[in-house]
């Protein structure tokens, strides 16, 4: 055993969000040493074929939230790459980060922590190679892919069956053992729909169970008659869509998405849920539903039982299945704490972050937005965490911050009553982003903007959501930041922001006018939307500015509420 390893700030997890937390410790002045289990850094992302315990990207992985909205504020992903990078492209874009920032050095893979304890006012760490560090600060980024959910191997129901089973977590891609067989895959998530996809191409027959219903949203949609006219999902997420439809609020996108694609997204009767939009996890992966239509799928909802090789379902129907995936997620656990107390849910923290009874230790990417960019939300807790750890930020006194974790458990407990609990990081995106923005001091002075740049001004509220909004205070950022506006506003067909809001706000109009959507009433579309477009702006605009003063107020309370 060497001499301990003394540091400011331990970092465990080399993924994504331990990335972030490495930048943001040593730009705030702190020395951290990351340790990181695997031989390279990347987490999730790192395709790995021999990792069948844990968690992590399949072959065919894309993103399923746009770069857009996942890219890291001072460092865009290039402009040539898709919206939706695949996890090769993921993996060189953090690394890419990591030396643009000069922080490799910080990082030290093949490293598995096994133990963690608090000695008086220091954390020590020990490595499986019995190497110990010591530091004042621990910052926890192991992720919540690490311990696969698996309830079967208890559940009366799937215990003792016959038929063959396995966690998702060991499915990588379609190899010939899958051929010609029927598969069931339980679970509504977006791995369940990226393993259907998969498999739907050499399966015999792909059953989807998703017992208690789910949302499916899709990454883009349709504004014109060529596959140019797409309109990326999360692009329509400006300041300016943000004021009308909000994200707590979001009654005209449920309508339009219900619209477009049916009840929850789908129209499929045996996936209906009973949650509102926003209301449970969204699963982005819209385009199984093409394998639905090509009888390539089978959407269910609930097992009831099984007998022999035989699985019955809630609807009378059954049929015979030779591989039940379980795509039952993830248990959030940190089994290296010596000290139980330490391993509690992620919603005991502060804001989901840090330790309440002692915020020397932080647990960063764990919140988990219904929909949006968890790496978006790891930057927004790294940038507060290393302000706190450094003194920059004044933490809130612990009865202060006992009422906001208990304000977080009330909200939680009423927006995701549907849910099936066994995610206790959800958290609205906007809502929650908007937050730790206001107590970093990064709120966007939109009025100031309007005054100085107008033109900027107009810019920065119509484009898609981008943390690179963080910065649009500082002036000396803003070539930057709006050059990233620019080729983020801009699709294949060169259409800005504001006129797809346009086009989205005519076609919830067309739907309301026209539901047949017959191409003989399309000479009638444009002078409609434009008399629409018209009355909203006159029949909305006081709405609109109390909703701008009502933020510009509830952002003042969060600050307040903290000081």
């Amino acid at each position: 055993m060497q001499d301990p390893v003394h540091i400011d700030v331990a970092i465990i997890g080399g993924g994504w969000s331990g990335i972030l937390a490495c930048k943001y410790m040593v730009e705030n002045g702190l020395t951290p040493l990351v340790l990181e289990g695997s031989d390279d850094m990347g987490g999730v992302f790192k395709y790995r074929e021999d990792c069948k315990d844990k968690g992590g990207v399949l072959l065919s992985t894309h993103l399923t939230s746009s770069k857009t909205f996942t890219e890291m504020s001072d460092f865009p992903m290039p402009h040539d790459w898709s919206e939706f990078p695949s996890h090769w492209h993921v993996i060189e874009y953090l690394n890419s980060y990591i030396d643009h920032f000069d922080i490799r050095k910080y990082f030290r893979p093949n490293t598995q922590v096994v133990m963690v304890k608090k000695e008086d006012d220091n954390w020590v760490l020990e490595d499986q190679h019995h190497n110990v560090y010591r530091s004042k600060f621990l910052v926890v980024c192991s992720g919540v892919h690490q311990h696969p959910n698996q309830f079967y191997l208890e559940d009366a129901k799937f215990k003792d069956i016959t038929i063959p089973k396995m966690h998702s977590a060991a499915y990588k891609k379609p190899t010939h053992e899958y051929e010609n067989k029927t598969i069931l895959l339980y679970g509504g998530g977006e791995t369940a729909s990226d393993i259907a996809g998969d498999l739907c191409h050499v399966a015999k027959k792909v059953i989807l169970s998703i017992p208690n219903g789910q949302w499916f949203v899709n990454r883009y949609l349709k504004t014109g008659e060529s596959s140019d006219n797409l309109l990326i999902g999360d692009h329509f997420s400006s300041e300016l869509r943000l004021v009308l439809d909000p994200f707590e609020r979001p009654y005209c996108t449920q309508y339009i998405i219900e619209k477009e694609g049916g009840k929850c997204g789908h129209g499929i009767k045996a996936w209906e849920s009973p949650a509102p939009y926003f209301g449970q996890f969204l699963n982005k992966s819209w385009h199984i539903n093409h394998y639905i239509i090509l009888g390539s799928l089978i959407p269910k909802r609930e097992v009831t039982q099984i007998i022999g090789d035989e699985v019955f379902f809630c609807d009378g129907s059954k049929s015979k299945v030779d591989l039940i995936i379980f795509c039952s997620g993830f248990k959030t656990s940190f089994p290296f704490f010596a000290d139980p107390k330490y391993n509690v849910p992620i919603n005991e923290h502060f804001k989901f972050i840090l330790h309440n009874d002692d915020p020397s230790l932080a647990y960063i990417g764990f919140a988990r937005p219904v929909v949006g960019s968890i790496p978006a939300i790891s930057e927004a807790q790294s940038m507060y965490v290393s302000k706190v750890f450094s003194k920059k930020i004044q933490l809130p006194p612990k009865h202060t911050r006992d009422k906001i974790i208990q304000k977080d458990k009330e909200f939680q407990k009423k927006q995701f009553m549907h849910s099936s609990g066994r995610i206790d990081g959800l958290v609205l995106f906007g809502e929650y982003v908007q937050c730790l923005r206001a107590w970093l001091g990064m709120t966007p002075n939109y009025l100031k903007l309007f005054f100085k740049k107008p033109k900027k001004w107009w810019t920065a509220v119509i484009a898609p959501y981008n943390t690179c909004s963080f910065h649009i205070n500082d002036e000396t950022q803003h070539e930057r930041i709006f050059d990233t506006y620019k080729h983020r506003m801009t699709a294949s067909n060169s259409e800005y922001g504001w006129r797809r809001i346009l086009v989205i706000l005519a076609n919830s109009f067309h739907f309301l006018l026209i539901p047949s959507r017959q191409k003989k009433y399309n000479w009638l579309i444009a002078p409609l939307s434009f008399i629409f477009f018209a009355l909203l702006w006159t029949l909305f605009l006081p709405l609109i500015l109390y909703r701008i003063i009502k933020n510009r107020i509830q952002e003042r309370r969060r600050v307040m509420e903290v000081m």
